[in-house]
C-alpha cells in the first residue's frame, strides 16, 4: 500500500552527522521522520542478512522495483468488516504525518506500507489464528532497486524514526545509518552474492493429491450446477 501523503519535503542536508540531525530533527513535526539516501548496487536481499533476526519483507520481481524492509516504525491493524476502510482510514493519517528528507536525485521514492488482509474476517481456525484480520507495517529500514523518470536504476536506503526514536536517539541516527551503508558497501556486488543454503525440512506434511483432485471436481461441478458463482481453493504445506 502507498498511499498518497501530505507529507513534508526537504532536501537532505550535507555537512556532518549533528547539523544532519538537527535539521532532521527539526523538519520532523509529525509522527515518523523518513530519511532516503542513495546507497550502493547491492542484491536487495543483502539487507535482511545485516538484520537476520528482523521481522522483514523482500519483493523481487524479475525486471521491476525491488524492496527489502526490516523492522517497525508504525503498524496499522484492524479486525472485522470494516478492517479495509479502516486501514485506508490509519494510513491516510500515518502519511499525513511524515516527514520525508530525501536526496535531490531520490524525488519520488517515497514511503510504502507492507502488508495484507484476510480473506475472511475473525478466522478462529489453525494456522490462521495467528494472522491479524489486517496488518500492515511501516519498516524501520528500506532497501530499494527502483527507476528514475529518465529510467537509469536507482538504489536507496531508507531509516524511519519515530518522534520516541528522535528523543532518544537524537544524534546517533546518523551513525546508525552510515554503519549500515558500509555494512552494504562491504557485500559482494549484485550477481556476484552467493546462494543461500536453507536448511532442508525434515518433515512435509500436506494435503493428499487425491483429496485435492476431488475437491476440485466437486468444486467445479458446484459451478456447472450454478449452486455458486467462484469458490477459492486453498491448500496448506506445513514444513518442519
Amino acid at each position: 500500500m502507498n498511499v498518497g501523503a501530505r507529507s513534508q519535503h526537504a532536501g537532505l542536508p550535507p555537512g556532518n552527522a549533528a547539523l544532519v540531525a538537527a535539521k532532521a530533527i527539526a523538519a520532523s513535526r509529525g509522527r515518523v521522520l523518513c530519511i532516503v539516501v542513495p546507497a550502493p548496487l547491492r542484491p536487495v536481499e543483502a539487507l535482511l542478512t545485516i538484520f537476520p533476526q528482523e521481522d522483514s519483507v523482500l519483493w523481487d520481481p524479475p525486471h521491476a522495483k525491488a524492496y527489502a524492509a526490516v523492522g517497525a516504525a508504525a503498524e496499522l491493524r484492524a479486525t472485522g468488516c470494516n478492517r479495509f476502510r479502516e486501514i485506508q482510514q490509519q494510513a491516510q493519517s500515518l502519511f499525513e504525518e511524515i516527514s520525508l528528507i530525501n536526496d535531490d536525485n531520490l524525488s519520488g521514492v517515497a514511503p510504502r506500507l507492507y502488508g495484507g488482509f484476510s480473506f475472511v474476517s475473525e478466522e478462529t481456525e489453525a494456522p490462521w489464528t495467528s494472522f491479524d484480520d489486517a496488518r500492515f507495517v511501516l519498516p524501520r529500514w528500506t532497501y530499494g532497486h527502483t527507476l528514475s523518470p529518465e529510467g537509469t536504476l536507482r538504489c536507496w536506503l531508507s531509516l524511519s524514526l519515530t518522534t520516541d526514536d528522535l528523543r532518544w536517539s537524537k544524534n546517533s541516527w546518523p551513525d546508525e545509518m552510515e554503519r549500515v551503508l558500509s555494512q552494504l558497501r562491504e557485500l559482494p556486488e549484485k550477481n556476484q552474492m552467493p546462494p543461500r543454503i536453507l536448511q532442508e525440512a525434515q518433515e512435509v506434511s500436506e494435503l493428499c493429491p487425491t483429496v485435492w483432485q476431488k475437491n476440485v471436481a466437486d468444486i467445479q461441478r458446484s459451478i456447472s450446477e450454478n449452486a455458486c458463482k467462484k469458490i477459492v481453493a486453498a491448500r496448506c504445506t506445513s514444513l518442519q
